[in-house]
Parts: structure tokens; sequence; C-alpha cells
């Protein structure tokens, strides 16, 4: 289960899917390569692609189309910022978190 009380869900994993990723007008995202969606709300998605974790951040988001099999999403709302999770090598002070655009 997710913080919002919804079970998460996995993409079927039978092959690594190529990650993919446009973004149209800051208020629609199409996404390709997507494994897991780990939670959700209308002021962030948190999920695994094939390229590691991501957040995407705004305000009034929703998913529209999550096709497990393919592991392809689209979403709506104001997408403010996007965040991949790269793990911290040893002895390395920066964030595991990076910031695409905010």
């Amino acid at each position: 289960m997710n913080g919002n009380g919804m079970p998460t869900v996995k993409a079927t994993k039978s092959e690594k899917k190529p990650h993919i990723l446009e973004i149209n007008e800051r208020a629609r995202m199409r996404l390709c390569g997507v494994e897991e969606v780990r939670s959700f709300d209308e002021k962030s998605i948190v999920l695994v692609s094939t390229q590691g974790s991501m957040v995407i951040e705004g305000d009034g988001l929703r998913i529209t189309v999550w096709n497990t099999e393919q592991g392809n999403m689209e979403l709506t709302g104001r997408i403010d910022g996007l965040y991949y999770y790269v793990p911290r090598e040893t002895g390395d002070k920066k964030s595991g978190w990076r910031r695409l655009f905010h």
C-alpha cells in the first residue's frame, strides 16, 4: 500500500523498456518505461522507471493513462518539477536527488 491507501502497482517486467519522457506546455506528460508507481496525489507522483526512481511535482496532477504491461503513463496537471534519484557514491556529500528543472 502507498501513503494514499492505494496498492502499489508494478508494470510487468518481461524486458527492459526504453525510458522516454515528453512534456507538453507543462500541462501534460507522457512517459514510457515506467515500472512502478509508489505513490501519487495532486501534488506529487513518485515512480520507478527503467532509469531509476523519480518524482514529479506540481498541482492538480492526475494519472490519466497507466498501462502496466507496456509501462506507459500519461498525466495532466501543472508540472512544476521533475527529479531523478541518483544514489550517492561513497564519500559524496551531495544529496541523492538531482533536480532536472523547477
